[in-house]
């Protein structure tokens, strides 16, 4: 898994949010994690910033999506394994009534049922079919993940997560 690419980046109430995973620690990695960023384009900064990961190495997350709605929730999409865990689909949330800077805890809405085994050339990619978009009519999100379905077969799998309603 090294492949560091942002899957997507969208651009919402004047900000863009992207997403991307990253080997821990930088200098001699030994686990993969999830960084999600806000950024104002017209200022260059970074408005919110949070990583997703397991300090003890445990649990690995990476090929991330993202996407937010109009009240400013973020769903973070993303692949979770380890070594007593199948690779999995899972999501991560954060609400527009959160803390900057804070992601709930993630949460797997398929788990993996078997070991995968990469192939090289192109053949059974894996992360290319993870993907979370809104809906907006109702502000809801729509995760598609990835899962390992056999040794070398992987499914998608679709979660509908209904928003968190503006309050203000």
């Amino acid at each position: 898994m090294r492949d560091a690419r942002i899957g997507n980046a969208v651009f919402r109430n004047g900000s863009i949010w992207f997403a991307h995973h990253v080997y821990l620690p930088a200098s001699t990695p030994t686990r993969s994690g999830v960084d999600w960023w806000q950024l104002n384009p017209l200022s260059m900064t970074v408005e919110q910033f949070s990583r997703i990961e397991d300090p003890s190495g445990e649990v690995f997350y990476c090929y991330p999506g993202i996407d937010v709605n109009a009240y400013g929730d973020a769903l973070i999409n993303l692949c979770v394994s380890s070594a007593n865990m199948f690779a999995s689909a899972g999501y991560a949330f954060h609400s527009h009534l959160d803390g900057l800077n804070y992601t709930q805890d993630p949460y797997i809405f398929k788990s993996g049922a078997a070991y995968y085994t990469r192939y090289t050339g192109g053949r059974n990619r894996w992360g290319d079919y993870t993907f979370v978009a809104h809906d907006p009519v109702d502000q809801s999100f729509w995760s598609f993940g990835e899962w390992a379905k056999g040794s070398t077969t992987w499914s998608t799998q679709i979660a509908h997560l209904t928003a968190v309603p503006d309050t203000n």
